[in-house]
């Protein structure tokens, strides 16, 4: 019976460490630059990050993100480059406090969302 408690216990603690590491990153800063390519490539420059990162395409289908929330995701980050408003950004592939170190241009993670704060 003892060894149980602890089996448990082992168990319990793993799973508590694999929660944290897996926590996403949610990044919050201001749009100070955006662009788009001749193919529909969406570029935009966050605060947070060292350099600008792909967010979505507009023609195609980019790392599982679909051209109708690109298209939304474009007027949000579009909108509160203009109003020098802040967006959040969730990248469920990043780790929390990661959003520094977000790879730039296309090699970038695909945002679980986008939104105006």
């Amino acid at each position: 019976m003892k060894n149980i408690y602890g089996m448990i216990a082992v168990l319990t603690m793993g799973m508590t460490f694999s929660t944290q590491a897996m926590a996403v990153a949610y990044c919050q800063g201001q749009v100070t630059n955006v662009y788009t390519t001749a193919n529909g490539d969406v570029y935009a420059r966050f605060s947070y990050a060292s350099d600008y990162t792909q967010i979505c395409n507009l023609q195609a289908v980019w790392k599982g993100v679909d051209v109708q929330a690109c298209w939304g995701w474009f007027a949000q980050v579009n909108n509160a480059l203009m109003e020098s408003r802040n967006v959040l950004v969730n990248y469920p592939t990043i780790p929390s406090g990661q959003c520094s170190t977000i790879p730039s241009y296309g090699n970038a993670p695909a945002p679980g969302y986008v939104m105006s704060l």
